[in-house]
């Protein structure tokens, strides 16, 4: 029986994470529509079959190419999002399911810690190529932010750890009974 029902706070919890999670799939499957179109653009431009009008109001070649790589690392971020999202999800709820301490819990926080490592990793690429524009100039406070989501790494790899030795007590500790 799911006990995550009475309990409020997990509920809303576990709902409000559904709710990121979707948000996120809508936004990433945009992302990645929109780098479809533009990709149509920039291979139609590789082959010589459409030269972007010239003007100060109108792209230029290398606007096709940043807007598509804006779009692919944008959507791939919402994608890793979801992805984390769910795994949260899924973690909150065989909480209040009162099975927190199992090896597929170990295995969830070792995969959101490999997604927190590789939003940064993107992150880094994007500002690496300029993706990110002369708005999020490469300054301290980026930096704080990618060692902000590499401890976020780190912690759920420790959790992961914890949470895999409790599952292991927990099944010699059943085994003993």
């Amino acid at each position: 029986m799911k006990k995550y029902l009475n309990d409020p706070v997990l509920s809303l919890t576990a709902s409000t994470l559904g709710i990121f999670r979707w948000a996120a799939f809508v936004l990433a499957g945009i992302m990645f529509v929109l780098s479809a179109l533009v990709s149509i653009n920039v291979v139609a431009i590789l082959l010589g079959i459409y030269t972007p009008p010239e003007g100060p109001l109108m792209a230029s070649k290398n606007d096709f190419f940043f807007t598509l790589g804006f779009l692919l690392t944008t959507g791939s971020i919402f994608y890793l999002m979801m992805r984390f999202l769910k795994a949260l999800r899924e973690l909150v709820l065989s909480v209040g399911e009162g099975q927190p301490l199992t090896l597929i819990n170990a295995a969830r926080l070792r995969l959101m810690g490999w997604i927190s490592i590789g939003t940064q990793g993107i992150i880094i690429l994007m500002m690496a190529f300029g993706l990110l524009g002369e708005a999020l100039e490469f300054d301290v406070d980026i930096i704080y932010d990618i060692f902000e989501g590499i401890l976020i790494a780190a912690v759920l790899f420790i959790l992961a750890r914890v949470f895999e030795q409790g599952a292991r007590m927990q099944e010699e500790l059943e085994g003993t009974v």
